[in-house]
């Protein structure tokens, strides 16, 4: 058996409780790991929200200040003097490098046909002229809005006005056919970023569109958010180093006469877009910030903490897997042992202890099994005993072999049987009766009781200390070491055992020790059955062995007058007389050959009963022992035989076989009213049958089974003269030969069939 496991029931329920309160902690605390995770995502998402919305809001500010700018200097009337007369100086004095010199725009050109006046960066004021001059060439009005391009020196917002020449006459006028335009481009810089960082607390980065840095507030957490630009995400990023990043698109937007937006959204295209062109990216604008000391922790303490609760929820439901395991082997341990009990192995035993409830139930068990185990050896030990009497060696014998056993068995010190009137009847050890009764009763006193009075008077005494029917009550001590059960054998009797052991039987023990007395009351009323049925054995063997003699002789002595009465008869019969006494000779020829047939039967019966009948074992045709048999019968009846046994012969003793035919066929004249007597003759698998049958009532179906017994006869033979002998003796004679006869129900009349062993002895004709 299993050993007994370490921790306790009750230690087990302790950590039970453990980890069952364990678990909703484990929940709630993932449930606020969950919260706090939650609100430091949202309250970073709407910081950086935020951080976005103010850029946009810087970008429009400055868009439509620069939009102010341009439109100004488009409608100045000097200006457009200027132009038309071409007089280059007074523009760049008046406009463009006063306009570059004060920061009003980094990049100022004023375009009036082929002729240029720039300021700022070349390769910006040529990529800005070349920009405008398209713009000019296109049908409409340029834009009233400012636009972004991606120009040599980086991105740029971008605003051209153009400038209306009408009613001016001149130099410019002519070259531009009557169209001139002004631009303005800030470059998104150093200046536009540190203002963006001052108002929203983000640092601020402008990409153009291969993804060059432009300009950053701070050149390390713009190369961190790169991979924003690289991306071209637009939503909030995490990025490694505790970095997120908000990237916005700078998009172009198509020329034509309704312009863009301002701000983060779509503005005029850069060269050579035409009216209709979808918006294309010239730049990214990244807002990014690198997360506080709170924030960091708060945001990556979230999954380890998580982590954490689930190893806690891992291990916690593993040693509830454990208890479970460890309460389900302990009691799989009580379980096997009462399913060892249940199947009737008392010798498992359970591993003990004063611990918990479990320990004192396999304490209990094992006393149980103890208890089971010992009342069933008692049981199997009775059992035997009950088996080993043998009721042919006489009531005396089985009385002593029972009280031998029940001292033995049961533990008792003594046993004794009394009978209803206090008596003892037989004790083991032999002892004087008491009560003033005689002294222990012989043997074959014993031996005449049972076999005189075997009456059931069953049950069991009630409890160890309670007194008896009869009055007879013993004192206290006395009772309780004095075991009482009747006796299913004498009426009224009853066993006492007295011994130490009795005082702790328990009920059952009671019980299987009256199921001891009744079995062997029983014991005891076979061996006195036993006897009476071998008298009455010995006596009707003294009849049977009279019967067999009387027979004996009978046959004997009517033998020899049959044979002179056959005698006579047929000399008789063969004289010279009157018709009248010739007819009478023969009728007393034909009864004496019947009884003599008869007395044969007898005889055969006697000779079968004592077991001295060895039938001979030679080969014969049958046809004519049933030609002989018939002739012998001497009717007048018409005899319809049917050979089919060419190339066959039977097997067995002629003469008996000749003389069961006789039987058959007497049988079928006798009891059939009329017509033919059927006979026919077949081989049928390696024997060969003969069937007589006849056209007489038949025989019932109840009574088939009982006209092969002796002197039994069936309902359609009365008004028959027969011994009910003949079917016996012709059954008797066909198993001595190896032969069997049966009935057969053919639809009419009569049909029994006989078998013999057959041989072959040619191939038939």
């Amino acid at each position: 058996m299993a050993r007994r496991p370490r921790l306790s029931y009750r230690q087990q329920q302790t950590l039970s409780l453990f980890v069952l309160a364990i678990v909703p902690v484990l929940l709630g605390a993932i449930v606020v790991l969950g919260q706090v995770d939650a609100a430091i995502r949202v309250e970073t998402n709407d910081r950086a929200a935020s951080a976005a919305r103010a850029v946009q809001t810087v970008l429009g500010d400055d868009a439509a200040s620069l939009d102010a700018l341009a439109a100004s200097y488009a409608g100045w009337a000097t200006l457009k003097d200027d132009i038309a007369a071409l007089r280059q100086q007074a523009i760049a004095d008046t406009v463009v490098d006063f306009q570059v010199s004060q920061g009003g725009a980094d990049v100022a050109v004023v375009v009036a046909g082929t002729n240029v006046v720039s300021a700022g960066s070349p390769a910006d004021s040529a990529a800005l002229a070349q920009m405008l001059r398209t713009r000019l060439a296109q049908p409409g009005a340029l834009p009233s809005q400012g636009a972004y391009a991606d120009l040599p020196d980086g991105v740029y917002h971008v605003s051209l006005q153009a400038i209306d020449l009408t009613g001016r006459t001149g130099a410019g006028v002519t070259a531009s056919d009557g169209r001139a335009g002004l631009a303005f481009a800030t470059r998104l810089g150093s200046a536009f970023v540190v203002r963006a960082r001052q108002l929203t607390d983000f640092d601020v980065a402008v990409y153009d569109r291969q993804g060059t840095l432009s300009a950053a507030s701070d050149q390390a957490v713009a190369l961190l958010a790169g991979p924003v630009v690289a991306e071209g995400a637009t939503g909030l990023q995490r990025l490694p180093a505790s970095v997120v990043a908000v990237g916005i698109p700078i998009m172009s937007s198509p020329a034509g006469p309704s312009g863009g937006t301002t701000g983060g959204g779509t503005s005029a295209g850069s060269g050579s877009g035409t009216s209709g062109a979808a918006p294309v990216r010239v730049g990214t604008l990244v807002v990014a910030t690198q997360l506080g000391l709170t924030t960091t922790i708060g945001t990556s303490l979230v999954p380890y903490l998580a982590v954490l609760l689930a190893l806690v929820f891992v291990f916690a439901a593993s040693l509830a897997v454990y208890l479970a395991d460890l309460l389900r082997r302990r009691l799989g341990i009580v379980e096997s042992g009462i399913g060892a009990v249940a199947a009737g192995d008392l010798s498992i035993r359970l591993p003990e202890g004063d611990r918990d409830a479990i320990d004192r139930l396999a304490a209990s068990h094992n006393r149980l099994a103890a208890a089971l185990e010992a009342r069933d050896r008692v049981i199997w030990r009775s059992l035997e005993a009950l088996e080993a009497l043998r009721p042919e060696r006489g009531a005396s014998a089985v009385l002593a072999d029972v009280l031998v056993a029940a001292r033995s068995i049961f533990d008792l010190d003594a046993c004794r049987l009394v009978d209803a009137s206090g008596s003892v009847v037989a004790s083991d050890p032999v002892e004087a009766a008491g009560g003033g009764a005689d002294s222990d009763v012989s043997a074959s006193q014993a031996e005449e009781r049972v076999a005189r009075d075997h009456v059931a008077a069953g049950g069991v005494a009630e409890g160890t200390g309670a007194n008896r029917a009869d009055g007879r009550a013993g004192q206290a001590d006395a009772a309780r070491t004095t075991a009482l059960a009747e006796v299913d054998a004498l009426a009224g009797s009853r066993l006492e055992g007295t011994g130490r052991a009795v005082a702790s039987w328990t009920r059952a023990d009671h019980a299987v020790f009256g199921l001891f007395a009744r079995e062997s009351g029983v014991a005891l009323r076979s061996a006195g059955l036993h006897e009476a049925a071998a008298r009455r054995a010995q006596r009707l063997g003294q009849a049977n062995e009279l019967q067999r003699q009387f027979v004996r002789g009978l046959g004997h002595n009517l033998q020899a007058p049959l044979a002179r009465i056959l005698m006579s008869s047929e000399d008789l019969a063969s004289d010279g007389l009157a018709d009248e006494p010739r007819r009478l000779a023969s009728e007393i020829n034909a009864d004496a050959s019947r009884l003599s047939r008869v007395v044969g039967e007898l005889m055969t019966a006697t000779r079968l009963d004592a077991g001295v009948f060895v039938p001979e074992a030679e080969p014969f045709a049958l046809v004519p022992a049933v030609t002989r048999a018939w002739h012998a019968i001497a009717s007048d009846r018409e005899l319809d035989l049917v050979d089919g046994s060419a190339g066959w012969l039977a097997m067995g003793d002629r003469d008996a076989v000749e003389q069961v035919l006789w039987i058959l066929l007497d049988n079928a004249v006798r009891y059939a009213p009329g017509g033919p007597i059927h006979v026919a003759i077949r081989p049928e698998g390696g024997a060969i049958e003969v069937r007589v049958r006849d056209e007489g009532p038949g025989i019932p179906r109840s009574e088939r089974a009982l006209v092969f017994r002796r002197f039994q006869r069936g309902s359609t033979a009365r008004g028959h003269d027969g011994t009910g002998l003949g079917l016996d003796v012709a059954r008797r004679l066909l198993r001595a030969m190896g032969g069997r006869i049966r009935y057969e129900d053919d639809g009419g009349g009569a049909t029994f069939v006989i078998t013999l062993p057959a041989e072959r002895v040619g191939a038939p004709e």
